[in-house]
């Protein structure tokens, strides 16, 4: 496989990048990673989500002090996940009794069309999707819940809303005590603020579908407007200079 140019950039950046291939994929230079190289790479992956994916992809390159920090960080991301869970169906639920109708964005909904284990995506907080004024309803029902808003409004979605808390960020992305935010999307994309058309959103919705989690009935994208909004957001980020 020819090698990767990277101008300027790390080479752990490279090997991640020949590592997450989807064809002719490589981990010949994860293989010679410096140890001084993991702890950037990990931090890296860790605001991208990628971290526990790594052993599923690469596990035997991996140093074993790298499997143990990875598996620590499941460990907590478990209980994070179990809570996360707990509130969206709490969330979900109360909207449902209100009659508003709402669809779950990225996160647990994308296993497994695009993903085999809902675990292999750290999921950072619940995105709802929740067209027309439907979605000042729904922020309603979540002051009612105990939600507070913290944040200025943003285009996409209303600020988000967590419940208070006395936690203070301690540098764990992973932490199972970290506040669950909830960010209720009004649209997928924003065309005024971004400058890109995107046709036809409404299909979007008009084809959500409704599945089962954990015995919970939720509202979804159907697969292949899921692989489309992943589309979207990734451009998104690009735009932005986040990735």
């Amino acid at each position: 496989m020819p090698a990767l140019a990277f101008e300027g950039a790390p080479e752990y950046l490279a090997a991640i990048f020949e590592a997450l291939h989807f064809r002719n994929s490589s981990v010949e230079r994860l293989r010679r990673l410096q140890a001084t190289d993991w702890s950037p790479l990990l931090e890296w992956c860790d605001a991208r989500q990628l971290t526990f994916m790594l052993p599923w992809l690469c596990g035997p390159v991996l140093p074993d002090e790298v499997h143990r920090r990875i598996e620590g960080c499941r460990n907590r991301y478990r209980q994070r996940f179990s809570e996360l869970k707990a509130q969206l169906f709490e969330i979900s639920g109360a909207l449902d009794r209100e009659g508003i109708e709402s669809v779950v964005l990225k996160g647990f909904t994308h296993s497994p069309a695009l993903t085999p284990d809902p675990l292999l995506r750290a999921q950072g907080d619940i995105d709802l999707w929740i067209p027309g004024d439907d979605v000042y309803r729904a922020r309603d029902v979540l002051l009612r819940m105990g939600y507070v808003s913290g944040q200025r409004e943003r285009s996409r979605h209303l600020s988000p809303m967590r419940r208070p808390s006395v936690w203070k960020w301690r540098g764990d992305r992973y932490d199972p005590e970290m506040p669950v935010a909830v960010e209720l999307h009004f649209e997928l994309w924003s065309e005024r603020m971004e400058r890109i058309a995107v046709p036809e959103q409404v299909g979007f919705w008009n084809r959500k579908k409704f599945r089962s989690f954990d015995k919970q009935v939720i509202g979804v994208l159907c697969d292949e407007d899921l692989l489309g909004f992943a589309a979207l957001h990734l451009l998104l980020h690009v735009l932005h200079g986040e990735f």
